[in-house]
């Protein structure tokens, strides 16, 4: 179909006709309208009340241009003509070819013949004739559209793709547009073909109607189609209506948004009926889920938000990949109110979570409500000091299984210092106060449950040191980065009486080694005093465009670790080595790495490493990852996977892929292979996808799944998953 936008700057001839009567004093220009004719010469028929622009005729107002070889005004009929080469090029970019424009009638009709145009992207759209009725009716007769480029050794010849229509019409009073005996063509052939079809004009910001269905399927869920509708219910809500088949069940999906002065809203929701799957323990004939976002902004200083996501089981979402939330391992649902100042936050938040991994209960899922925050940061004192002051209340329930209250408020000082030699320091110290109440709590290892209350304080004083030395020569630079920080506190943390909640999982690396508190959360402290020191050092290669960047560093306590660190690389009084590593050569390498090595053996505990090698004419890359497990959580074991990419721009038009995933380790085996293809020019892309997966997950099972999209520009697109 043809573009109505791009069609649309036709139109702008129109307004020419009021040029006339400005230039031949028909009216008089405002100082904002004005108007420039010039010509070989212009003749005034008094007899006939012709006024007649011969030669070169070109015709300014505002930015547009018309020029034809005559122009032909006719007083006493309202009549404009412009013959012999016409051309307009408007101020947007759009130029029009014709060999005939009329307008009359008061300026509300015209027609144009053997229409030409080069819209502002380079599109070409012509047409026998062009006519304007009164109304606000324009038809375009066998009229061609295309935004390909043509060759210019063989203009002659096809363009990737057009379309072609008997008649078009736009009625701008309805703003519609329609069209009429319209071919979709390839290369020449027809491919596609619409007696009748009608949408909005470009202008229309909503309009009520059905949008682009959405079909396909795969090995594990079967077949698949979504035919959404969109309703205006006003003109700030809006709510799309998909009638759905899915899974070998028929469903229904839900989508309404809305805007309001404070913010914005939107709730969604989908569902089937008629499955049970008891491989999920899930035995109801419905299967769906709902997802909903607020955020509003009440004044310049509050906000409110809240977000909902829950499902009816936990596989639902990853068979049902169209709405975007296969990958999840976990819905989050939170809503709260925010306060902000210039230098202070506050927030009151309430948190539920649902488990989508295998083994994961609802009844020890905990809920936090409420969890109130409060930030504070000073201006620079005299001496450059910044103080702070941090708070935490928190309160957590479980149906099954320990409940806590918390409170927490931590105060300090920061001063940075920097040496007269480019030494760079930082001292610091901060003091925490806690207090805590526990329910139906069992420590690891005890038979009886504890419920009680506790409370400490706990003192932190820190300093930091590092001294970059930077080296240039000829075409490089090259710097050396030494740093060393001193961490001083007791050897205490909390009790066995006190669960951990928000730090079961801890990762030690180079980002939080200088740290004076390397948790993120609250629930355990970073005790004891230690030293931590590292080496960071980076190369630049300017003279061909290469750089190379290098960090190692270790923690030394002056205390045994607690046995909560356990498989941290903590474990040990001399704790394992972090790393960084990062290499490039303009775009033929890229090597990136993060990595935890153990302090005797050398080696990894735990690595990350993302490369590639080659150019975009054959490319290969690499991502590889290897976690330690939790100890704290038996579900999360230690995982090895990589994942091998080939990728190949074979043309300027044509690309390929080739991808394999692992997963490495004891009982190694392949959980997908795929391959795709692309092909994009300025018109158009078609894409398409091969993949084969091995991994099962309850009643998510192996399978092929094929997925090609198609899209033409300006017009849309086409996607289709089998």
């Amino acid at each position: 179909m043809i573009s109505p936008y791009k069609v649309s700057s036709f139109f702008a001839l129109l307004f020419m006709a009021c040029f006339f009567q400005v230039s031949f004093g028909v009216s008089k220009p405002s100082k904002e309208e004005k108007t420039l004719l010039m010509a070989d010469s212009v003749t005034h028929e008094r007899n006939f009340d012709l006024l007649i622009a011969r030669g070169n005729v070109e015709v300014e107002h505002s930015g547009d241009v018309l020029v034809a070889d005559q122009v032909t005004y006719d007083k006493s009929l309202n009549r404009v003509t412009a013959s012999g080469n016409v051309m307009l090029r408007s101020k947007e970019g759009d130029i029009v070819f014709a060999e005939f424009l009329e307008l009359s009638d008061s300026l509300k009709e015209g027609t144009i013949r053997e229409i030409r145009m080069i819209l502002r992207d380079e599109a070409k759209l012509a047409a026998a004739t062009a006519r304007r009725q009164e109304g606000g009716t324009s038809i375009f007769d066998r009229a061609v559209y295309s935004p390909c480029k043509v060759c210019r050794a063989t203009p002659e010849k096809d363009p990737l793709w057009q379309v072609k229509a008997r008649r078009v019409v736009i009625d701008e009073t309805a703003q519609d547009v329609i069209y009429t005996d319209a071919f979709l063509e390839m290369w020449g052939v027809p491919v596609l073909y619409s007696p009748y079809l009608s949408h909005p004009s470009p202008n229309v910001k909503r309009r009520s109607g059905f949008l682009a269905p959405t079909f396909g399927g795969d090995g594990s869920t079967g077949g698949f189609l979504a035919v959404p509708y969109y309703w205006v219910i006003s003109e700030d809500k809006g709510l799309t209506v998909t009638p759905l088949y899915a899974d070998s069940h028929p469903g229904l999906a839900l989508d309404y948004d809305q805007r309001t002065r404070w913010g914005t809203l939107n709730l969604s929701g989908s569902g089937l009926t008629g499955r049970k799957d008891i491989s999920v323990n899930h035995s109801s004939k419905f299967r769906g889920h709902f997802v909903g976002h607020g955020d509003f902004h009440l004044t310049p200083s509050w906000r409110a938000g809240f977000d909902v996501e829950r499902a009816s089981d936990q596989t639902y979402l990853r068979r049902l990949g169209y709405f975007g939330l296969n990958h999840r391992s976990s819905l989050v649902s939170r809503g709260g109110l925010e306060w902000f100042s210039e230098r202070s936050h506050a927030s009151i938040q309430g948190y539920s979570f649902q488990g989508l991994r295998e083994g994961d209960r609802s009844a020890v899922t905990p809920v936090l409500l409420p969890m109130i925050d409060y930030s504070f940061l000073s201006r620079p004192g005299q001496w450059g000091e910044s103080w702070t002051l941090d708070g935490n209340l928190l309160s957590l329930y479980r149906s099954e299984g320990a409940s806590m209250q918390r409170a927490s408020v931590t105060g300090g000082v920061s001063l940075p210092y920097q040496g007269r030699f480019g030494d760079v320091y930082t001292f610091g110290a901060r003091l925490r106060g806690d207090a805590f109440f526990v329910n139906d709590f069992t420590p690891e290892g005890d038979a009886s449950s504890l419920q009680g209350g506790e409370g400490l304080v706990f003192p932190q004083a820190y300093a930091d040191w590092r001294y970059p030395f930077v080296r240039l020569s000829s075409g490089t630079r090259f710097l050396v980065e030494p740093r060393l920080g001193v961490v001083i506190a007791p050897h205490s943390g909390y009790s066995r009486k006190h669960p951990n909640e928000d730090n079961l999982f801890f990762e030690f690396n180079h980002l939080n080694l200088m740290d004076e508190s390397r948790f993120a959360g609250l629930d355990r402290l970073d005790s004891g005093s230690r030293v931590n020191y590292g080496l960071g050092s980076s190369i630049f290669f300017e003279s061909f465009g290469g750089e190379a960047d290098l960090f190692l560093g270790q923690s030394f306590a002056f205390h045994e670790p607690r046995e909560s660190l356990m498989g941290t690389g903590l474990e040990n009084k001399w704790s394992d080595y972090v790393g960084r590593l990062s290499l490039s050569y303009q775009e033929w390498v890229e090597i990136k790495m993060r990595t935890l090595f153990n302090r005797a053996s050398f080696k990894p505990r735990r690595n990350e490493i993302t490369a590639s090698i080659g150019q975009p004419i054959f490319k290969f890359s690499t991502d590889y990852i290897l976690l330690p497990g939790a100890t704290s959580d038996p579900l999360d074991r230690r995982g090895e996977q990589i994942q091998l990419t080939l990728d190949s721009q074979i043309t300027d038009n044509w690309a390929l892929k080739a991808t394999t995933t692992r997963q490495l380790g004891n009982g190694s085996f392949a959980l997908s292979h795929g391959i795709g293809a692309v092909y994009k020019d300025e018109c158009f892309t078609f894409s398409t996808s091969l993949e084969k997966t091995f991994y099962r997950d309850r009643d998510i099972r192996p399978g092929v799944t094929l997925l090609f999209t198609i899209v033409f520009k300006n017009l849309g697109e086409v996607t289709q998953k089998l």
